[in-house]
């Protein structure tokens, strides 16, 4: 078995399916219900954006047949696509090709039929032949699969939508209305296709990485490959070069020709979290999944109430009348704009905060982001650069500061410890080595070494108290290293982690975002550590804690908070870790935004064109704009989530 069948069979029965090609988002919903139909099957989910369908089945054995039947699923619902059991393209084949060029010249055709019919207004029954080969051309694809779709009993979706809505049209004598509710959902297909579609072309600027291999095809520059090579020479590159993924951009402006498929890129495995990102679906992609399954039939059988009703209840009422503002009511119905702009919202905000540097484990995090009310940080290297440093030297009982740290790096000389190495930094004076003898390190302490015959000790003041030293605690804000020589205190060193210069602002943009509850964890003194919290204005600081400590005192802290929203931990030293949680969390809710702004905007647009069409007030041109115009704009709104949030 190869390394990517290897890696995408979880132990619990796991199997990843690509199905290239997919760009309906409702033919999605239905596979993915349908899949988590059959036997076996835990659990499956299809993600329409990277186009993924991941499966997770109970018992391992019966995983060769369960995907068997979700391909079989895939294939029936949607014949145009590839299935792949890899994420590496599949070549098309003479007669796909063909198909696509013999697709765009009946388009092209039936446009051109369709506009001489409008333009020319010819007489009966010219007129009708134009349009019927103007429909056939344009839209016999949709009534095709709309037919196949209901011999396999799939009845309520958007091309049994288009077709009753379309031919019903014919049938009452309304043919430019019936082709262009055709021509316009196709247009509407094409933008779907285009909004998940990838680019060939890559335009990578200076300081960008590029993530995928590919041969660079216009303009100079030089590459950094230090994170692929190790070398840290740049390379210079020109046209016809070949450019690896992963390499910096350090000036010229490089247009490159992608040729290997992202899987197959240098550090694919290192953004493999992002790519599988948009298969966690959050809350709201889960309840429009679901409000479409309803939505679709229940317009359906609202069309046909509505076509038949009113005749027979009202004496003077036409019934070629109601049946075009039924079928009116029907082109409005198609819930694409929802099932399409949603995920790709929840998409483009992952994609917006990977370029923040911000890995997101999915939609569904992403989401949890908008809840977040307290936040804990851990204190060295995240809201502290991690660089220690010493600030002060004081020497006691007559000894001098330079005797007090020369003694202090000799007996530091054999730890690797952060502190230590600012003690030796400080010394800048060759340790000798020679001179040390009979070293002993007290766990938790500190050190006890012989130097020409002095016994040094080196530690906390809990080192002073064990070996009955007589000293006193100095008052200073930092970690302090107390000296001892041969039983007499010598003084002590005062060594300081410098605050990152965002960590102060980071707090207070939380605040602004309505974050509740800051507070900080640390291992440091109670004054350095509230000495920092006043600093940057945390609501809270916990000292002195040994690492299992800070685990408990965080499960503490969710435990006894008295609001309702999500705790985040922020630690471990990550890069920017201040600036990233508040960009994660402006992130969430542009993203959250744009959600909800095409929920609204699709819902209400297409509820009054619902009441229009109902009372006679909006023709198939109007229905058309609820259908097609509604998706094209809700998915140019939801590319606004790609967009790199500016830094607050």
């Amino acid at each position: 078995m190869n390394v990517t069948a290897k890696r995408e069979l979880s132990q619990s029965g796991g199997k990843t399916l690509y199905l290239l090609g997919l760009c309906c988002g409702d033919c999605a919903r239905k596979i993915e219900a349908q899949v988590n139909r059959i036997d076996g099957v835990q659990t499956a989910t299809l993600d329409f954006v990277s186009q993924k369908l991941i499966i997770e089945a109970i018992d391992k054995e019966n995983l060769p047949s369960i995907v068997r039947q979700a391909s079989q699923i895939a294939r029936d619902i949607e014949p145009a696509i590839k299935i792949s059991y890899t994420n590496k393209k599949i070549e098309e084949a003479d007669s796909a090709i063909f198909r696509k060029y013999l697709y765009r010249f009946c388009l092209g055709i039936g446009t051109i039929l369709f506009m001489a019919g409008i333009i020319f207004n010819f007489s009966s029954p010219v007129d009708l032949i134009i349009f019927m080969l103007s429909y056939l051309l344009v839209g016999g694809e949709v009534v095709f699969r709309a037919l196949k779709n209901i011999s396999k009993g799939q009845v309520f979706d958007e091309n049994f939508l288009m077709s009753v809505a379309t031919i019903g049209a014919f049938s009452i004598g309304q043919y430019p209305e019936g082709v262009a509710v055709m021509l316009f959902y196709q247009i509407g297909e094409a933008f779907q296709r285009l909004a998940v579609n990838r680019s060939r072309l890559m335009d990578i600027r200076p300081d960008f990485a590029n993530l995928k291999s590919g041969g660079k095809i216009e303009g100079f520059s030089t590459l950094d490959t230090s994170t692929l090579t190790g070398e840290s020479l740049p390379r210079d590159v020109e046209p016809g070069s070949q450019v690896l993924s992963g390499s910096i951009n350090k000036n010229g402006v490089l247009t490159i020709e992608v040729s290997k498929e992202f899987g197959e890129s240098t550090i694919s495995k290192i953004l493999e979290l992002v790519q599988n990102a948009s298969s966690k679906k959050a809350p709201t992609e889960n309840f429009i999944t679901k409000f479409a399954r309803y939505y679709t039939p229940l317009i359906t059988f609202s069309a046909i109430a509505l076509a038949i009703i009113p005749p027979l209840i009202i004496p003077s009422a036409d019934f070629s009348d109601w049946l075009y503002r039924a079928l009116a009511f029907l082109v409005v119905s198609c819930p694409c704009a929802l099932v399409i702009s949603i995920p790709l919202s929840f998409f483009g905000g992952i994609g917006g905060a990977s370029k923040n540097g911000i890995l997101v484990k999915g939609s569904n995090y992403l989401e949890a982001l908008n809840s977040i009310d307290t936040v804990v940080f851990d204190k060295t290297g995240t809201l502290t650069k991690g660089i220690f440093k010493v600030v002060k030297i004081k020497g006691m009982n007559g000894w001098s500061k330079d005797e007090v740290l020369a003694y202090a790096a000799h007996a530091e000389s054999f730890s690797n410890h952060p502190i230590t190495i600012s003690i030796q930094k400080e010394y800048h004076q060759e340790i000798l080595s020679q001179k040390l003898t009979n070293h002993e390190e007290i766990p938790g302490l500190g050190i006890l070494v012989y130097i020409e015959d002095k016994a040094v000790l080196v530690g906390n003041g809990k080192l002073m108290k064990a070996k009955h030293i007589e000293w006193q605690p100095a008052n200073e804000i930092g970690s302090i290293v107390y000296v001892a020589i041969d039983g007499i205190y010598a003084g002590y060193i005062v060594i300081s982690d410098e605050l990152k210069a965002d960590s102060k602002k980071a707090i207070q943009d939380l605040k602004k975002f309505g974050v509740k509850h800051t507070a900080m964890l640390t291992g440091d003194r109670k004054s350095v550590g509230e000495a920092i919290a006043r600093e940057i204005g945390l609501d809270a600081v916990y000292t002195e804690l040994l690492p299992h400590e800070k685990v408990e005192k965080l499960e503490q802290i969710e435990k006894n908070k008295k609001t309702k929203g999500k705790l985040v931990f922020v630690g471990d030293g990550i890069n920017d870790a201040p600036a990233k949680i508040v960009s994660a969390i402006q992130i969430a809710r542009k993203t959250r935004g744009i959600v909800w702004q095409n929920i609204l905007f699709a819902m209400g647009i297409k509820v009054v064109l619902l009441i229009l069409a109902a009372f006679g007030m909006a023709t198939m041109w109007e229905a058309v704009f609820g259908d097609v115009g509604v998706t094209i704009i809700a998915v140019l709104n939801s590319m606004r989530a790609m967009k790199t949030i500016k830094k607050i």
